[in-house]
């Protein structure tokens, strides 16, 4: 039941959303560790977990409740970064569907952003006097010396 004889009511809440990478590569996968706890004073019934975001990013799970003053983690992803040089940002949603009569919503939701890093310029060595490119030689410049 979502809520108790006493007349409590469940209050759900995101206490963490960490990404596994604060800084990735492009093309890295980033993890995110959620923690959710129940602050209210009664049990909350099943409730719908979703965490979406940048390029459409979606992923849903079904937790089977939680009572009063527990709490519960769990890992969702991942996402994949894109190109060097941009952001990435998710959201989690805590009873997302609204199944829970929760006492405060407020705290039902939280987000991330993360920097995609450029990746490192690795220089090509270039000989001293300049590329060198193999050739045949020239019946010409030969006969003129």
């Amino acid at each position: 039941p979502s809520t108790s004889p006493q007349g409590g009511t469940p209050d759900l809440a995101v206490d963490a959303f960490l990404p596994s990478n604060a800084f990735p590569m492009p093309n890295e996968p980033v993890w995110y560790d959620v923690r959710i706890s129940n602050h209210g004073t009664a049990a909350a019934g099943p409730f719908s977990i979703q965490m979406r975001g940048s390029g459409g990013f979606f992923e849903e799970r079904v937790a089977n409740g939680l009572p009063a003053g527990a709490s519960m983690s769990l890992t969702m992803g991942p996402a994949w970064t894109n190109f060097g040089g941009s952001q990435l940002s998710e959201e989690v949603i805590v009873d997302s569907r609204n199944e829970v009569p929760d006492a405060n919503r407020g705290n039902n939701y939280d987000w991330s952003t993360v920097m995609v890093q450029q990746p490192p310029i690795i220089p090509v060595p270039v000989p001293p006097h300049g590329p060198h490119v193999a050739s045949e030689p020239n019946p010409a410049v030969l006969l003129a010396e």
